[in-house]
């Protein structure tokens, strides 16, 4: 079958609709069958790990969503250039952000405003 398939004797075709729909109505009676068997305190455990997953997709979406605009942001001012690796003989890394005494209010400020708020931003989500 392997072989018919790859030298193109036997040619797949997709699923009709209909195939599709009988498909998506099993899935669904399983589901069912799934739920009705399975003991009620695993059900809530089952369903605030849902909640849990969903509020975090949601978070990094709109995390996503907020650093595209800010990079959009930054190329209608005239772009800027890629932060450094290092600033003042320090490491700009996550840390260097987050930690206590790592970076002060004032380099802070300097190197929003000479490198933009996204390539900062974007450094300590750890994408560049």
């Amino acid at each position: 079958m392997i072989e018919a398939v790859q030298t193109r004797r036997l040619r797949l075709a997709p699923a009709t609709a209909e195939e599709l729909e009988e498909r998506e109505a099993e899935r669904i009676d399983q589901e069912q069958l799934r739920l009705r068997n399975k003991p009620s305190h695993e059900l809530k455990a089952e369903a605030a790990q849902s909640m849990v997953d969903a509020r975090r997709q949601a978070q990094v979406q709109e995390a996503d969503r907020l650093l595209e605009a800010k990079e959009e942001h930054d190329k209608l001012v005239g772009g800027y250039p890629p932060l450094p690796d290092f600033f003042k003989g320090r490491r700009v890394d996550r840390d260097f952000f987050h930690k206590v005494g790592r970076c002060t209010r004032e380099e802070w400020k300097f190197l929003t405003q000479k490198y933009g708020q996204a390539n900062i931003e974007a450094r300590i989500r750890g994408i560049r």
